[in-house]
């Protein structure tokens, strides 16, 4: 499980924030606070564990649309995890920045430089001893620092930087890399660590998506905009969670009481199975006549029913489209998927907040351009948990509040 997520200058990320995850995190907050670009975030990081550092920049058109300016100045980048689960318990961080000195032929060219790259991992079942994701980020260069704990058998920690990567790779091909793209999720020592990041699945599903006829493709896990729902709900084991999944449409839809995915033409497509009638039979109906609220609780409940379960599942906004009354029904599979795989969400519907528990709420703000993420204040907690008001009574009221604030102190 990741249970700390740190990022300074990512779009509208201000310095040091620092977003501590648990089982199950909520981030609240007004349009534009930034709740997008914190959990893009984890995706990026999937990305570049996957993929590497340089396709997740020029997914997201440079690294100057990454990096939060302010007049005179572009910041420098740093991002970093911290992760526990049965292999062990680590770290992963980086830092990279725009090149200043750009080619004066071409100034539009995108030039950037990773600046550096620090790990640690302990395995199970040594005591965490070592180096700690704070010692790095306190300390400017810290190659010194990771001098320090090279020696020692019970943890393995690495340290990247100008070209050099400490201790020496035995690798050719990760030593050939040093300098140009990150290299220490590769070392096999690390798997335990690099595993949680290769298994994020980040969604923001929009029902023209979801409603279009799709071509096969089996990658897992599901594409983030559900552009492969169809072959995942083909792949679902249909013993296991065909059940469940029908009887979460049915309590939504009302007659909704089977699925199926058939192909038409090349194409996979998604068909629902509408109350039997006198017949005794039910009208399948294609997943371009479903409703927009139908499309996404299904595309949702695929995401946290596929296999192999993702390390940590995202959703955007999992409210839209969808009625009021249904969510206590989607709140109920996020807590049974959170049993299994770690969950985030964004969302801004006050009925959603309410079935959350407190403690798992984040508030995210933006103030100056800089966006701030951190738990509710302990005075409204304390309101919640005595019963004397709602989350969403507070937020109508006075707004939820973070930690730190003046009414706080």
């Amino acid at each position: 499980m990741i249970t700390r997520l740190y990022a300074s200058n990512y779009k509208s990320i201000g310095e040091g924030l620092d977003l501590r995850l648990g089982p199950l995190t909520v981030l609240v907050g007004p349009n534009g606070s930034g709740k997008s670009n914190i959990i893009d975030v984890l995706r990026f990081l999937h990305e570049c564990v996957n993929n590497s550092l340089s396709d997740a920049v020029a997914k997201r058109l440079g690294v100057r649309g990454l990096s939060r300016w302010s007049p005179g100045k572009r910041h420098e980048i740093e991002l970093a995890i911290e992760c526990a689960n049965d292999s062990g318990s680590g770290f992963w961080g980086f830092s990279f920045r725009a090149n200043e000195d750009a080619d004066e032929r071409d100034p539009d060219a995108e030039i950037y430089y990773l600046r550096r790259e620090f790990a640690s991992f302990v395995p199970s079942p040594e005591p965490a001893q070592g180096p700690q994701l704070n010692d790095f980020l306190r300390s400017k260069d810290g190659s010194d620092l990771a001098n320090r704990f090279f020696s020692a058998k019970k943890w393995q920690n690495f340290y990247h930087a100008r070209s050099v990567i400490r201790p020496p790779m035995r690798d050719p091909f990760l030593a050939a890399s040093a300098g140009l793209d990150l290299v220490l999720t590769s070392v096999s020592t690390m798997n335990g660590l690099s595993a949680e990041l290769q298994r994020i699945a980040v969604y923001s599903l929009f029902p023209n998506t979801l409603r279009a006829a799709q071509n096969p493709n089996p990658v897992k896990p599901m594409m983030s905009s559900g552009d492969n729902w169809a072959s995942t709900l083909k792949a679902l084991n249909k013993r296991e969670w065909g059940a469940e999944l029908s009887a979460a449409l049915h309590k939504i839809t009302g007659d909704i009481d089977d699925y199926r995915v058939v192909q038409a033409g090349g194409y996979v497509i998604p068909e629902f199975r509408h109350g039997k009638g006198r017949g005794g039979k039910g009208i399948w109906r294609g997943a371009a006549q479903e409703s927009d609220g139908t499309l996404r609780i299904a595309a949702m409940l695929t995401a946290l029913f596929q296999e192999p379960a993702p390390a940590l599942i995202g959703f955007e906004e999992p409210e839209l489209a969808v009625h009021p009354g249904a969510l206590p029904i989607l709140y109920d599979y996020l807590v049974e998927a959170s049993k299994r795989s770690q969950i985030v969400i964004t969302t801004h519907s006050p009925e959603l907040m309410d079935l959350f528990d407190i403690d798992c709420i984040r508030v995210v703000e933006r103030k100056s351009g800089v966006t701030t993420v951190a738990a509710v204040e302990e005075r409204q907690r304390e309101l919640v948990r005595k019963r004397l008001f709602s989350t969403s009574e507070l937020l109508h009221a006075e707004g939820l509040r973070p930690e730190g604030s003046a009414s706080d102190e």
